[in-house]
């Protein structure tokens, strides 16, 4: 960014952040903004993603002054608010106008859906609570200039009072067109995207790829965190916070546990910071599910990990980074791109560098569609209890996750062609149902030789 910094600090006894205009003053109303996130509630990681958000829509209109020269009309601020997506998904290559002009300056290159997501859900909730400030000042009566809403920074020689009036008070929605019916309806709504579904199934982990991925690190401590996640499918954030009251071995239940229920003074040896920095997106049950042959490789090497690797201390966290004193860290609050980036290495060591931890969830949704026994002596569970298994609150949730394989849904539909047409090719539909059966029992056999003994043993000589 180049008119802003953001700087960590603490509010009510919780981390949070500073935002720092390049005069060397605090944006109050990013303060307000983010003392806001606060008092919702929301996690760390979504606290900090939205501050990191709204800090850069900030940024953008710091430049755009700039580019101006002077305080923009209100038609101007209606075009860099709502021309914003097009910079996010485009960069320079945005259509003609004052967004892109600020996003050339700013050297804007195109950025993920996701990203740009982020963006729109964070600056939807920094323009309600904009307007929400307005109107709170209007009941107090105090008069909110709208006409002077924007001014530049000091450099074109402003009052110094002045150079943060674009999101001072009303911060910005009491001057869009529209004003608070505009806020109501999701400014940015119709700029949100889904992740293509073509691409979901590419993010499977492949299932015959598993058991290599958890036997290639050295230390047992990565091969117990690796196959929690191909066994139980939760996400690595659940899994870097499993605690050790949370794993019963002789029941071979794992729980995964909100840290806001968890007892007071339960993490012992965490601040208060510390513990604000766990990360819970939700789940309908506490309950996983292990699936075979990974649930057998967790308890083996997690029983390894705590004979021969684990330090005993105060803190309760199964998994933990060695450090030079005495107390180990919990790789919970280690850094989230060095977990990230370590996985990241041994998937390239077997050719599946392009796979990320969550991958394995992806894998077990796949698979407990696909190939996960069922009762009624087929292959694939229903979608009702694959979402329990993963512990979605929705189907919809699961829908992501838990796609039909590829191979079999052609399988499928070429049996049902032929269903329809038989004979056509000169086969009947009888002997495409062998054919398909037999490519079933094929594909079966490849996953089952993945699974071996003597490669689920493999680096433990």
């Amino acid at each position: 960014m180049l008119n802003v910094s953001l700087l960590p600090a603490t509010d009510q006894g919780a981390p949070s952040w500073r935002l720092i205009s390049d005069t060397g003053e605090e944006v109050a109303p990013f303060t307000t903004f983010t003392n806001a996130l606060l008092s919702q509630h929301l996690s760390f990681r979504t606290r900090k993603t939205y501050s990191e958000r709204a800090a850069h829509f900030i940024d953008y209109l710091f430049e755009a002054a700039k580019v101006l020269g002077s305080a923009p009309s209100r038609a101007q601020l209606y075009d860099l608010v709502t021309g914003y997506p097009a910079v996010l998904k485009y960069g320079t290559q945005a259509s003609e106008g004052l967004p892109r002009k600020v996003a050339e300056r700013l050297g804007y290159e195109p950025l993920s859906a996701s990203f740009r997501n982020q963006s729109y859900a964070a600056l939807e909730m920094f323009l309600r609570l904009s307007e929400h400030k307005r109107q709170l000042h209007a009941a107090l009566g105090r008069e909110v200039d709208k006409t002077a809403l924007f001014s530049p920074p000091q450099r074109l020689t402003l009052p110094k009072n002045q150079r943060t009036a674009l999101i001072a008070n009303s911060m910005l929605a009491g001057c869009i067109a529209g004003g608070p019916k505009m806020i109501e309806k999701h400014l940015f709504s119709g700029h949100y995207r889904a992740a293509d579904p073509e691409d979901w199934p590419n993010k499977a982990f492949p299932y015959d790829r598993v058991v290599d991925l958890i036997t290639t690190p050295k230390s047992y401590r990565d091969r117990a965190l690796y196959a929690l996640l191909a066994a139980s499918g939760v996400r690595i954030s659940e899994a870097l916070q499993v605690c050790l009251t949370d794993i019963d071995a002789s029941a071979g239940t794992v729980r995964i546990m909100d840290p806001k229920n968890r007892p007071a003074g339960f993490y012992k040896g965490l601040t208060q910071q510390e513990i604000e920095k766990l990360h819970y997106k939700g789940r309908k049950t506490s309950r996983t599910f292990l699936i075979a042959p990974f649930d057998e490789l967790f308890w083996r090497y997690v029983q390894l990990y705590m004979d021969s690797e684990y330090v005993d201390s105060c803190s309760p966290f199964l998994f933990q980074k060695a450090r030079r004193s005495n107390q180990p860290l919990p790789l919970a609050l280690a850094r989230y791109s060095s977990t990230w980036e370590q996985f990241k290495k041994y998937a390239g060591k077997i050719g599946c560098a392009s796979y990320s931890p969550h991958s394995l969830r992806h894998m077990y949704g796949t698979y407990l569609v696909n190939y996960a026994p069922n009762n009624e002596g087929g292959y694939g569970l229903k979608l009702p209890i694959v979402s329990l298994f993963m512990g979605h609150k929705t189907l919809r949730n699961t829908e992501r996750y838990a796609l039909v394989d590829r191979g079999v849904a052609h399988d499928a539909i070429t049996f049902a062609n032929a269903s329809i047409y038989d004979g056509v090719d000169g086969k009947s539909s009888h002997q495409l149902k062998i054919e398909i059966a037999e490519k079933n029992l094929a594909r079966l056999r490849s996953m089952e030789n993945a699974l071996q003994p003597d490669r689920l043993l493999e680096g433990e000589a």
